[in-house]
């Protein structure tokens, strides 16, 4: 009764992985101008989200968050200047701060890595190219994947029982090697020629 029960939410994550991999495949693909607004769009969505974990009390807070983030990514990656891009983040972590009642230093850091990371992944598409981007979703998926189908096969000793329950080491460690695996048919063009370095 119990195996059954840890698969229990695998068809509905097999079900939402498909049609995201499609809808950002497609955006991906084209890349830009519909690459630019999927990364604006993922991260308004993923503001909104970290909204109404942190501040469950407010109905406005994740809208204002999704919305400031969204017209940060854009002017970012519109104007390609590092002094106007520092002031931009700049202005987004205070603000986010204001939204986040509960976590304020928190959830403007983590926006600051949100934002950041999107536009490291919009650069990565249109300065590098398809091949790049499908090796860094490549790495993220697996990890995540990976992590999940070991994690629950082997079960095990928990990484941060507080903060997520269900990761156990084992999942870490798969993850991890899979990433590894994977990533050695992307040696060529993404990563340094010695095979060790390569590997880790």
């Amino acid at each position: 009764m119990k195996s059954s029960n840890i698969w229990k939410d695998l068809p509905l994550r097999i079900v939402s992985a498909s049609l995201l991999l499609l809808a950002s495949g497609l955006c991906i693909y084209f890349g830009d101008p519909v690459f630019t607004f999927f990364v604006i769009l993922i991260v308004g969505i993923v503001h909104w989200e970290l909204g109404k974990m942190l501040t469950p009390t407010s109905n406005q807070a994740p809208w204002f968050s999704l919305v400031f983030s969204a017209v940060s990514v854009f002017f970012i990656v519109l104007v390609n200047n590092i002094l106007f891009v520092s002031v931009v983040l700049l202005i987004n972590f205070l603000f986010q701060r204001t939204f986040f009642h509960h976590n304020t230093n928190f959830g403007a850091v983590y926006s600051f890595a949100v934002i950041v990371c999107g536009v490291i992944f919009h650069s990565v598409r249109l300065d590098f190219g398809l091949y790049h981007i499908i090796w860094l979703i490549g790495v993220v998926v697996l990890t995540d994947s990976a992590g999940y189908l070991t994690g629950r096969m082997l079960g095990g000793a928990k990484v941060f029982p507080r903060i997520s329950p269900n990761k156990t080491w084992s999942g870490v460690f798969g993850g991890w090697l899979a990433v590894c695996i994977f990533s050695l048919f992307f040696v060529k063009n993404v990563a340094p020629p010695d095979l060790f370095v390569t590997f880790v």
